[in-house]
């Protein structure tokens, strides 16, 4: 079905491939840094640390979810004010920079309040927690400045922002765990990336900081409300778990799991540019009155040829894949990493589906993504003797979601 529509689709995908080229290539670049700080951690921490820091990370990534939420509201509503006037998309940025800051900082004095809770619940040192809370916050300030880039089509002065924040966050955790700072290091790694790769966004965006008015964003608050909970759920399901894993397991074998959902996620992280290059695009086109759902079909085409090679990749050779990454500490991730794979597969589809409907403002799909999160959490709670247990969990609760929102927003 899907196939044939894509068939009798005009062949004019708005340079969407030479766009999601350039992201891709610039993303390929910045998630092999970011993969190699993994497998420098993985190595030198050993399983039982690196369980620790992929947990802090699971909790960045869920913290980071009101910023995350800005990707598709920020390329959105900046893709259409820019197009009809360049000059008034200053005041939104600054606006939006500013509730940002401000919902950091509360982070920031919540998790400090709670650091002792949290480190008792999963027994980690409370001076990480407090230290997570600066990490969201430097994420809030980059996450603006690389989605207004993505907004306006900038998508090299993009790039730059991306590759700067991965190869500084690679290179000062390997010289400080060199130093012996541990966790600590990958922790202020991660801080400076973010910080000096910020300077270059402001610098980038700077001429657009001048003027003073700025058309106003109609229903923004209903749309950014619910993007932020389509983020959210979609941040849950690759976190969440992670998080149960960390309550059921011990330390070693938590270790093991991070390891292998780090590895699984280069599926959805490779198919990442497509969603970042059709947002604008598709936006757009709607903003014109004009059907952009061929851009939905090359987007699905797209992940399925970029995410099924990482799959099939990850099926075949899970022992060399493991070893490459992680070496030999890690060879019960073998028995993990493949499955896992597909659970991406099925996620980055869904990710495609629910992104496309953000951009068009499509019927809601907040339900149906709901009730795999609560698949996957009761799924796991129920089912847990074994680490594959969880995986197939995650599995089947992913390719539910998929099988049922990408087909409801394809026909």
């Amino acid at each position: 079905m899907f196939l044939e529509k894509l068939k009798h689709t005009k062949i004019n995908d708005s340079n969407l491939l030479k766009h999601t080229f350039i992201v891709s290539v610039s993303l390929l670049i910045a998630n092999l840094m970011n993969y190699l700080f993994q497998i420098y951690t993985g190595r030198i921490l050993g399983p039982e640390k690196y369980g620790i820091l992929g947990l802090l990370l699971s909790l960045f990534y869920i913290f980071s979810v009101p910023v995350e939420s800005l990707k598709t509201f920020l390329t959105t509503q900046i893709s259409k004010i820019y197009s009809k006037n360049r000059n008034s998309i200053g005041p939104l940025i600054q606006k939006i920079l500013r509730k940002m800051l401000f919902l950091g900082i509360v982070f920031m004095v919540l998790l400090t309040l709670f650091s002792g809770m949290i480190s008792g619940i999963f027994k980690i040192g409370e001076i990480l927690v407090i230290y997570l809370g600066v990490l969201v916050i430097l994420n809030f300030i980059f996450s603006i400045f690389k989605f207004s880039l993505a907004g306006i089509q900038k998508f090299k002065k993009m790039s730059v922002l991306v590759v700067t924040s991965s190869g500084i966050k690679l290179l000062m955790t390997v010289f400080l765990i060199s130093l012996g700072f541990g966790i600590f290091g990958a922790i202020y790694g991660i801080g400076a990336g973010l910080f000096l790769s910020s300077v270059i966004g402001i610098v980038f965006l700077r001429k657009f900081f001048v003027y003073k008015s700025s058309p106003g964003v109609k229903d923004s608050k209903s749309y950014f409300y619910y993007t932020f909970f389509t983020v959210l759920l979609i941040t849950l399901f690759y976190s969440i778990d992670i998080i149960l894993v960390k309550l059921f397991f011990s330390p070693e074998q938590v270790g093991y799991y991070v390891a292998a959902s780090t590895a699984g996620k280069i599926t959805f992280f490779l198919c990442g540019p497509v969603v970042l290059s059709m947002l604008p695009k598709a936006s757009a086109i709607e903003e014109k009155k004009k059907n952009p759902k061929h851009l939905l079909y090359y987007s699905i085409l797209y992940t399925l040829v970029l995410g099924g090679f990482a799959t099939l990749v990850f099926l075949i050779a899970p022992a060399f894949v493991v070893k490459t990454l992680y070496g030999t500490a890690y060879a019960y991730v073998k028995n993990l990493v493949g499955i896992f794979s597909v659970g991406m597969l099925f996620l980055s589809l869904t990710n495609v589906a629910v992104q496309y409907n953000l951009a068009t403002k499509g019927s809601s799909h907040l339900l149906l993504l709901f009730l795999g999160i609560f698949l996957e959490i009761s799924g796991i709670v129920l089912f847990h003797s074994t680490l594959v247990e969880v995986v197939k969990v995650f599995v089947i609760s992913t390719g539910l979601v998929a099988s049922t929102v990408v087909l409801r927003e394809c026909l």
